[in-house]
């Protein structure tokens, strides 16, 4: 199954997916330009483990789901920081993060995963509550070779996910409202029309601290 690309805007990433564990088997190779042009394609049954290769402040989320609800089934972040992640080895090149198996955190730098030393990665309620280079959340199925999107964003460390299209009508349109039974008819419709668990908190949290009704 080919794994479905959300791109953000002026994304630059690399991807190597490996078939098996340890970044070893079948290697697929995909880019993504700032220009939203793609090289290559990835699918779900090859990506068990990979390298990341993207400019600081580039995150990538892995989803087993390829819907609006991705957020309600097993995903894992990886945010490319600076000071944390494998830094550029050369003037030009990407700095770069490998993980030897998508269902344990492990140092940017390592290779091979241990088996006796093996731990996932953060687990969080809420995609805004997420902290460090990697999180996400576990359950069935498992990571590999069960992703299904990818989504790539570019976000300052720190900074919340770029507003969407439809959080942002939805911001614009409340910011209009005068009145305040309108104001809550408009709040709970807006709130059914956002999808995603993370664009409905993200709306909430700026009508708690930018709307007074």
């Amino acid at each position: 199954m080919k794994i479905e690309l959300r791109l953000g805007k002026y994304t630059r990433c690399d991807i190597v997916a490996y078939k098996a564990i340890n970044l070893a088997g079948k290697r697929t190779t995909l880019r993504v330009f700032p220009t939203g042009s793609i090289q290559g394609k990835l699918f779900t049954e090859d990506l068990k483990s990979m390298i990341i290769r993207a400019p600081y402040g580039i995150r990538v989320i892995l989803c087993t789901s390829n819907q609006d609800d991705w957020e309600e089934h097993p995903y894992r972040c990886i945010t490319m920081e600076k000071g944390v992640v494998i830094p550029p080895t050369e003037p030009g090149s990407l700095p770069g993060v490998r993980i030897p198996d998508l269902d344990f955190l492990s140092t940017p730098s390592t290779k091979r995963e241990s088996e006796s030393l093996q731990r996932t990665y953060p687990i969080i309620e809420n995609f805004a509550d997420g902290e460090g280079w990697s999180f996400g959340t576990i359950g069935s199925p498992k990571l590999k070779s069960n992703i299904q999107m990818i989504i790539f964003e570019r976000v300052e460390v720190g900074e919340a996910p770029p507003l969407t299209e439809a959080e942002n009508m939805a911001r614009v349109l409340l910011s209009l409202s005068k009145d305040a039974h309108n104001f809550q008819a408009l709040r709970s419709k807006a709130l059914e029309t956002l999808k995603q668990k993370r664009e409905k908190a993200s709306l909430e949290k700026w009508i708690q601290n930018n709307i007074k009704n």
